[in-house]
């Protein structure tokens, strides 16, 4: 795998439909990352963890246990873009080697959104969710 160019799956893109897979090179391998460290740091229940594996495995991505870091460092990485702190960091960690591919935006997040719980989230971000197409901002996820 070392060089090859791959698509880093994570929470923020677990869909096959998602258009980092259309803009990776056909020869891209897709891998999510499993760092234990992170499954704690998240506080993740055991059912959360059977739901990202569950999702996984549907997707048929390969599950590669260790650091983001380590793992994606001297590969080409094509990775979707994401509001999480942690995964940000990371891609400014690998610099030139990745690409970033953005969704569409659903919605309006301002930088400062509490993103630990669904429902917290949802109530920041859900007037600007329902808004037309045509009424897009700035400070989209």
């Amino acid at each position: 795998m070392t060089g090859s160019p791959l698509i880093w799956v994570h929470l923020d893109a677990l869909s096959l439909s998602h258009p980092v897979f259309q803009a990776a090179p056909p020869h891209a391998e897709a891998v999510y990352i499993w760092d234990e460290n992170d499954v704690a740091r998240r506080g993740w229940s055991l059912k959360r963890c059977v739901f990202v594996l569950d999702c996984l495995a549907a997707m048929d991505v390969p599950v590669v246990a260790g650091q983001a870091e380590a793992v994606l460092s001297g590969h080409t990485v094509y990775v979707a873009n994401s509001v999480d702190p942690q995964i940000r960091q990371i891609v400014v960690s690998l610099g030139d080697a990745v690409t970033v591919v953005r969704e569409r935006a659903f919605a309006t997040l301002p930088d400062d959104t509490d993103m630990g719980r669904f429902f917290r989230f949802w109530n920041t971000v859900r007037r600007s969710a329902m808004r037309p197409p045509d009424l897009e901002t700035k400070n989209q996820i």
